[in-house]
């Protein structure tokens, strides 16, 4: 039973914070940017970007941090190299992505992945 509920928090989770209206910066990259990037530098950013996601409540995120804490349930555990794998397969995946801000498509690649795990 407890395999079933994570994917269904890490859902309602993730569908709900694009719906909000919130404005998100394009960021400093693009995903192909990422793509060409060596496995050291992907795990890197992989690093950056997570622990930045995991700050959103300091900048007044909404829901009281229910979506991170939904967030941080499903990498619990998880490497930097196990992340940026995550990104580069759905990049890989999504080609047509590759002109995208960088930060959106690891938004949307770790809402799959979580839905996934």
């Amino acid at each position: 039973m407890k395999r079933y509920i994570l994917p269904v928090l890490a859902l309602l989770a993730f569908s709900g914070f694009s719906q909000q209206g919130v404005m998100v910066h394009n960021g400093f990259l693009k995903s192909e940017e990422f793509v060409r990037m060596d496995a050291m530098s992907q795990s890197k950013y992989a690093v950056g970007i997570v622990d930045g996601m995991l700050l959103a409540p300091l900048f007044g995120a909404p829901d009281n941090g229910q979506k991170i804490r939904a967030f941080g349930a499903c990498i619990e555990g998880m490497s930097d190299t196990q992340v940026a794998a995550i990104i580069n397969k759905f990049l890989r995946d999504h080609p047509e992505r590759w002109n995208d801000p960088l930060n959106a498509a690891v938004f949307s690649a770790m809402t799959e992945g979580c839905l996934k795990k």
